[in-house]
């Protein structure tokens, strides 16, 4: 559904972006929302996802390496807790 910005001001709050339309339509289109509480709900739901995302950039530049990376890593950290798993896979395995 396309609105007509041109008659709105950027300072009105039913103003959006093109890519703002973009989502709302989106979220519009993939969610069956009936009422406030579900669009709390999805809203809860994009927060949480956004902040896991900054969290593990934060975690990322923090530790040096992207977790999900399996390559060689120049860390120290990364050598001693890849030791600690080995030998304890072979204390619990026995």
């Amino acid at each position: 559904m396309k609105r007509n910005n041109k008659k709105l001001d950027s300072k009105d709050p039913r103003y959006m972006t093109e890519e703002q339309e973009q989502i709302v339509n989106l979220i519009l289109s993939n969610n069956e929302l009936k009422s406030g509480k579900d669009v709390s709900n999805i809203f809860n739901e994009l927060r949480g996802k956004v902040i896991q995302r900054l969290l593990d950039a934060e975690m990322e530049e923090f530790l040096g390496y992207d977790k999900s990376k399996h390559g060689e890593k120049e860390n120290k950290n990364r050598r001693i807790r890849r030791l600690f798993i080995c030998t304890s896979k072979k204390r619990f395995n026995k």
